[in-house]
C-alpha cells in the first residue's frame, strides 16, 4: 500500500514461517470512514481498535462506518460500550479482547460467531438454538460450581481453553462432544480430570501449571486418540505407561513435569513420536537427548 494511512492508522501483517497468515488493520477510530473504505478493499483479515491508535477513546462507533467486519481484535486500557458491534452480529465470525475489560457479553444475536477470546463473564449469552461457536478461551473463568457447567452451551465446539481458571475438576466437559482442543493454563486449583475420558474426539490436549491433579495416572490410558500431549509443571506421572495405548501420539511435551520410575523407554518405542520434550532428571533411564539419538537410529533403514 503506497498512500499515506490515515492519523494513527497502522498495517501489521503477521508472517509464520515466512509466511503470511494475517493482515491486520489498526485503525484510528477519529479516521473512521477512511480506515471503513481500506477495509473495504478486502486487502485485511482482521481489524484492530487499540488504545495506541486511540487514546480516550469511550465507544465503538467507528464501526458504524464499516461493512462486513469479520474478525476483529480489541485491546484497549479502560471499558468502553461495544454495543455498536451489533451491527455486524451477522458477519462477525471472530472477537479476541485481550484487555480483560470490554468482552462481548451478549452475543445472542451473532449466528456467525465461530470464536470468541475474552474475559470471563458470568452473563455471556450466545443466545437460544444452535450456536456456530467452534473456538471459546476465556481468562479467568471462576464460576461459582468449580467445574465446567457454567459454560455456554456450544454443542459444535472444537477447541476450548482456559487461562487463569479456578476450576478443580472438568466435570460437564461432556457437553461438548466435538471438542478436539483442550488447552488448560496455570489451573492451579484443578484436582481432577477424569472427565476427560468421555472425550472421544479429543486429539490435542495441554496442561499446564496445574500441580494439584491427583488423577492423570488413571486418565491419560482412556485419553486414546491424542495426536499432542503437553504436561507442563503438572502433577507428578507415575509412570510413563499411557504413551503406548496413544497409537497416534505425535507431539508429546513434558517440561518441568516429573516420572517416578524414571523410565523413559516408552518414549523410545513408540513407533509414531517426532517431536518429544522433557526436563532431565537424576533419575531417568534417559535424558531427552539420548531419547532423541536412539529413536533416530531405531528409524534408520
Amino acid at each position: 500500500m503506497t498512500q499515506p494511512l490515515p492519523g494513527r492508522t497502522r498495517i501489521q501483517d503477521v508472517v509464520i514461517n515466512g509466511v503470511r497468515i494475517d493482515r491486520v488493520l489498526n485503525i484510528d477510530a477519529q479516521a473512521s470512514k477512511a480506515c471503513a473504505a481500506l477495509w473495504a478493499t478486502g486487502e485485511f483479515t482482521q481489524l484492530h481498535i487499540g488504545s495506541y491508535e486511540n487514546p480516550g477513546l469511550d465507544r465503538l462507533d467507528a464501526l458504524d462506518d464499516f461493512s462486513g467486519v469479520t474478525r476483529l481484535h480489541v485491546m484497549l486500557d479502560h471499558r468502553v460500550d461495544v454495543s455498536p458491534l451489533k451491527k455486524h452480529a451477522s458477519t462477525l465470525v471472530a472477537y479476541l479482547c485481550n484487555d480483560e475489560l470490554n468482552p462481548l457479553v451478549d452475543a445472542s444475536e451473532f449466528r456467525s460467531l465461530q470464536s470468541l477470546s475474552q474475559p470471563w463473564d458470568a452473563r455471556l449469552d450466545l443466545g437460544e438454538g444452535p450456536s456456530a461457536l467452534r473456538r471459546l478461551f476465556l481468562d479467568r473463568y471462576a464460576p461459582a460450581a468449580k467445574d465446567l457447567s457454567a459454560l455456554p452451551a456450544a454443542p459444535q465446539l472444537q477447541e476450548l481453553g482456559l487461562l487463569r481458571s479456578s476450576v478443580t475438576s472438568l466435570a460437564h466437559v461432556g457437553r461438548f462432544p466435538e471438542l478436539q482442543k483442550l488447552r488448560l493454563t496455570m489451573s492451579r486449583s484443578l484436582v481432577s480430570v477424569n472427565e476427560l475420558s468421555v472425550c472421544r474426539g479429543l486429539k490435542d490436549l495441554e496442561i499446564d501449571g496445574a500441580k494439584k491433579i491427583q488423577d492423570l495416572d488413571t486418565t491419560l490410558p482412556d485419553c486414546t486418540g491424542l495426536e499432542k500431549l503437553v504436561l507442563m509443571k503438572v502433577a507428578d506421572l507415575r509412570d510413563l505407561g499411557f504413551v503406548a495405548k496413544m497409537p497416534d501420539l505425535r507431539w508429546l511435551n513434558l517440561m518441568d513435569t516429573s516420572v517416578v520410575d524414571g523410565d523413559m523407554t516408552p518414549l523410545i518405542e513408540h513407533p509414531r513420536l517426532e517431536y518429544v520434550v522433557f526436563t532431565s532428571k537424576k533419575h531417568f533411564s534417559h535424558t531427552e537427548a539420548q531419547v532423541r539419538a536412539l529413536r533416530k537410529s531405531r528409524s534408520a533403514p
